[in-house]
């Protein structure tokens, strides 16, 4: 066991302790070692409850140990799913614009509840928003791909585009209706 345990049991050399103070001890000092591991996964980068569980499990910690700890996490405010998911939201729409069904499909595959799931997209992404983020998304996939030499693409290039780019935005997660829109309003300023 950790001498910090030792310590905080009041253990010392020679000292005569039953089998019950062993055992405290070495819960203790386990569920000291869970702690210190939890908090360096949270150092690198935030994490679902879910997540925490998981990783710790892995490392070989018993599951009781595991939830007495990621509970005291949670309780210190260290280890929020509701946190997590906005974080998360914001940082991939931020970074890489995509849309409600793929950022709900990334945060279920970190554990996140659907109730918390839904209530975060609902007030991060309503409709005007995601129809910014896939404008922005198709914005740049279309710059990339710049126009023939002669000028405007031909019809057969053009639909080409279109399913492309039609499937590049549901990759990214973006409903039928916004990427139906968004191609429609790219085709009018091509066709302008």
């Amino acid at each position: 066991m950790s001498e910090e345990t030792a310590a905080r049991l009041g253990l010392a050399i020679g000292l005569d302790v039953g089998s019950e103070e062993v055992e405290e001890a070495r819960d203790d000092d386990e569920r000291g070692r869970a702690r210190e591991r939890a908090l360096r996964l949270l150092a690198v980068r935030a994490r679902s409850r879910s997540e925490l569980v998981d990783r710790l499990r892995r490392l070989g910690f018993d599951a009781e140990t595991v939830a007495i700890t990621v509970e005291r996490l949670a309780g210190a405010g260290l280890v929020d799913d509701r946190a997590f998911a906005e974080a998360w939201v914001d940082e991939r729409t931020r970074l890489r614009p995509m849309g409600r069904l793929r950022l709900s499909s990334e945060l279920r595959a970190k554990g996140v509840r659907p109730e918390v799931i839904a209530e975060v997209l609902d007030e991060a992404l309503d409709e005007a928003t995601e129809l910014a983020l896939a404008r922005r998304a198709a914005g740049k996939r279309t710059r990339t791909v710049g126009k023939s030499e002669r000028g405007a693409p031909r019809a057969s290039d053009r639909a080409k585009l279109r399913s492309r780019l039609q499937s590049f935005l549901t990759r990214r997660g973006f409903s039928y209706d916004v990427v139906s829109r968004v191609v429609r309003e790219l085709e009018g300023d091509a066709d302008d």
